[in-house]
């Protein structure tokens, strides 16, 4: 019932004013309170590449993910452009917890939309293949604008998760070598490039699994990455690497023992 204005003498302009005012009347305040969801929701994925470590973007992920699945949908795909390593990885563990029905075609429209940055593409493609285990066609990767970026993407992502679940190394690993030779040589040279000393235990983890030759090839690459993570995964391919490799591991380790490198 509407409050009875006239009888209270003063007041009835401001208390008018704020009755035919109020949004919540005419439905505008369901618009503003959509907006102002949005907001907070895309300030909540942005938060997402602020994690600290694994487990925190794992706990901050699985938060969002109780979301309205509609709701959360749009605000991911607009983080997609982000060049932040962490927040990427933070959308792939995300999109684990999304319907399938929902977010494989979102992220394939996103994917093959040639009007959409090259890095929310490749966002795209890394989250199917790396998260959600999607195979992605192969003429669609073809025209990507840089495919070696997705090689770069994913193994960044496995390093961070590999910090609380260093199982996914493993992961990636037997993923990649389960690929045709023409893909594993690349992905392997991508991967070997990178700036992040961590590469080394990616690169470890991947002789362990991998035929002698690319074993070798990843023993000669440790030898050249000064770093203890370097040392350590000399020591383990020494004992688990092909017996015909063991002196050249040893080699390796001398050689960074040699340049002042060493382990507790």
């Amino acid at each position: 019932t509407k409050p009875d204005f006239q009888a209270m003498p003063g007041i009835q302009h401001s208390r008018l004013l704020c009755y035919h005012a109020n949004p919540m009347n005419d439905g505008t305040g369901k618009v503003i309170h959509s907006f102002g969801r949005r907001l907070a929701l895309d300030k909540d994925l942005r938060a997402l590449g602020d994690a600290h470590n694994a487990f925190e973007l794992e706990r901050r992920a699985r938060s969002l993910a109780e979301q309205e699945e509609g709701a959360i949908l749009n605000p991911l795909i607009r983080q997609l452009d982000t060049e932040n390593a962490t927040l990427r990885g933070g959308l792939g563990l995300l999109s684990q917890y999304l319907d399938p029905n929902l977010i494989v075609p979102a992220l394939h429209g996103v994917a093959s939309d040639s009007n959409r940055s090259d890095d929310a593409r490749l966002t795209a493609v890394m989250i199917l293949e790396r998260y959600l285990d999607v195979p992605v066609d192969p003429e669609l990767v073809r025209i990507l604008p840089d495919p070696e970026a997705v090689a770069r993407q994913s193994a960044v992502e496995a390093l961070i998760l590999a910090e609380s679940s260093p199982l996914v190394l493993v992961e990636f690993a037997e993923q990649l070598l389960d690929e045709p030779q023409e893909i594993v040589e690349p992905v392997l040279d991508v991967i070997a490039s990178m700036d992040d000393p961590r590469r080394a235990r990616l690169l470890a983890t991947i002789a362990a699994y991998a035929p002698p030759d690319i074993e070798e090839r990843v023993i000669i690459w440790l030898g050249s990455i000064r770093h203890q993570a370097s040392v350590e995964s000399l020591y383990t391919l020494r004992h688990i690497g092909h017996e015909s490799l063991r002196a050249l591991s040893e080699r390796q380790l001398r050689k960074l023992q040699f340049a002042g490198v060493t382990i507790a």
